[in-house]
């Protein structure tokens, strides 16, 4: 069961408390070395001599980096502790590397590849034993992703956690709406604030992106990758893309070893060992010892076994995801097996919008309605809760903001008996605008018996991108358009006695840039003017959140 807690923690509270702490001084003695590329730049490499008193070479797991080293100290002292050469770069421009930053233009299978380079130096170093092992959070585990589309042979294994797939959809312009609070902190924390300016002069789906879309790349890829992703954690969708991708089209036999870990944890390091997301308090069960699972992930792939120790037929039997199924109801709490994501036994449900605010299975409007709410992109809804990196994070209390009258409120009836989903979680919206372009933002919550709305699921499309990320499409103002948003991913029962809410509106702020309204392009667009949008439902209209249930 879960408890009510009131937490105002944030990622900067961790960042301080685990790694500037301890940052200027390294416990565990380590080697800094500078790797040379081809064009004259060398990469600041700190290189965990591995503690092993039975070989003089040693397995070696890389971290290849923009934020500052201390952060994988303990890290790195764990995995040397164990017998692997624990190495940590600063990628081209970063902190002490030279020349200026590549945006990881240099880090994959492009025509400069640092990462290989690195690869080359660590393979002839006299404690290296020559095997691999890729690791890293977040970003630097993006930087991972693209280190393996390179197809090195003498990379092994991923042990990837939290990280980003695709850096147009995950990261920048999710929805083709601009992710304005991470980009513009952590520019700002890896000193590369300079890169905004370009980011917002690409705001579509094009041909700048395409070298940072490991999805182009997956066949490329031929090791085992175990991906780790938490229900509120704000590239979720990177680590199930990754996983799915990777499964489905990596190369032979690499493709038969990807293995997915989902749970209840928002993005910092911290928040594995803890029960205490966002305003709730899960099980003591819901905790990941995401280190000693790594350690037995490279043990079986870097250090020890062959990678085709195990007959496709035998791998293909075996249950590679496992997922926490969160809730307030006695069959929740609970780890579940599956064999794909989603699940073999999910059927998708539409629950349909209906009039007085309501929301169900059943199509109960025939003749369609419309209800509308303003938008004033200088007073947006303001971000609480949810999977952000640097705001407050996790399932948040929404009752506050549905008071708004710039949120349409959708909820069931008491349920009568438990509600499972677990997958993907989509939106089908019809809706109309007074402006050329707007946005439109869906919310998935869990309303309790004593009120509390529970924030499990959130999406944002901007309009102009309603069809297609690759080019603008503007608005007709007032008419009836699709949209499709996409929710994230979900494993939760909405228990007996609970409720499933939907709350619509136009803005998450300062999560995402509030939309101007304004017909011009994205980086020109600061006129700021209010929007009508009206949400349709009922008749040929049928907005509804599709939900996948497990029957």
């Amino acid at each position: 069961m879960l408890r009510l807690f009131m937490r105002k923690s944030t990622r900067a509270t961790w960042f301080l408390l685990l790694f500037i702490y301890p940052a200027c001084i390294f416990s565990n003695p380590q080697e800094k070395y500078t790797v040379p590329l081809s064009d004259s730049i060398s990469l600041a490499t700190f290189v965990f001599r591995a503690n092993s008193a039975d070989s003089i070479t040693n397995p070696n797991i890389l971290v290849r980096t923009k934020e500052p080293v201390p952060r994988y100290e303990k890290i790195g002292e764990f995995f040397s502790a164990h017998g692997y050469n624990f190495i940590v770069q600063y990628t081209r421009g970063s902190m002490e590397s030279g020349s200026k930053d590549s945006f990881f233009l240099t880090d994959g299978a492009g025509e400069q590849q640092d990462g290989v380079k690195t690869i080359q130096w660590i393979t002839s170093q006299p404690w290296s034993d020559g095997k691999i092992g890729i690791f890293g959070f977040g970003i630097d585990g993006y930087l991972g992703h693209l280190l393996a589309t390179t197809g090195h042979p003498a990379l092994r294994g991923a042990y990837i956690l939290a990280a980003p797939y695709n850096f147009y959809e995950d990261v920048v312009f999710p929805g083709g709406a601009y992710r304005k609070n991470f980009l513009e902190t952590w520019t700002a924390e890896v000193g590369a604030k300079y890169l905004l300016n370009t980011l917002m002069m690409t705001p579509y789906a094009t041909s700048f992106w395409y070298p940072l879309t490991n999805e182009r790349k997956v066949e490329s890829v031929n090791i085992p990758i175990c991906h780790v992703g938490g229900w509120f954690q704000p590239f979720l969708r990177g680590t199930v893309s990754a996983f799915n991708a990777l499964s489905h089209k990596g190369m032979t036999p690499g493709k038969m070893y990807q293995y997915l870990v989902l749970g209840p944890w928002t993005q910092n390091q911290g928040t594995y060992s803890d029960p205490r997301q966002g305003n709730l308090e899960y099980p003591a069960n819901s905790t990941f010892d995401y280190m000693q699972h790594a350690l037995e992930f490279f043990d079986r792939w870097v250090k020890n076994q062959p990678q085709d120790s195990l007959s496709i037929v035998e791998v293909a039997q075996q249950n590679k995801i496992r997922y926490y199924l969160m809730g307030d109801e006695n069959n929740a709490g609970t780890w579940v097996e599956a064999s794909s994501w989603p699940p073999e036994n999910a059927k998708y449900a539409i629950f349909y919008l209906q009039k007085n605010g309501k929301i169900g299975q059943r199509m109960v409007d025939k003749n369609g309605n419309a209800e509308a709410f303003r938008y004033d992109p200088v007073i947006p809804v303001e971000t609480t809760g949810g999977a952000n990196y640097y705001l407050p994070a996790g399932p948040m209390d929404q009752s506050e903001l549905e008071k708004r009258k710039d949120v349409l409120t959708f909820t069931t009836e008491s349920l009568s008996s438990p509600v499972t989903v677990a997958g993907p979680i989509k939106f089908r919206l019809y809706a109309s605008s007074s402006a050329f372009d707007t946005d439109f933002t869906v919310q998935l919550t869990d309303v309790y018996p004593d009120g509390r709305s529970m924030l499990l699921a959130e999406g944002i499309i901007r309009a102009r991108h309603r069809n297609t990320t690759r080019e603008s499409e503007l608005l007709e103002p007032k008419k009836v358009e699709k949209y499709i948003i996409d929710l994230g991913h979900l494993a939760n029962v909405f228990a007996s006695g609970h409720r499933i809410r939907v709350n619509i509106s136009s803005s998450n702020s300062p999560k995402f840039e509030p939309n101007p309204n304004s017909p011009k392009p994205f980086h020109r667009g600061k006129d700021l003017a209010v929007a009508i949008n009206y949400v349709y439902y009922g008749g040929k209209r049928k907005s509804g959140l599709i939900l996948p249930v497990i029957e």
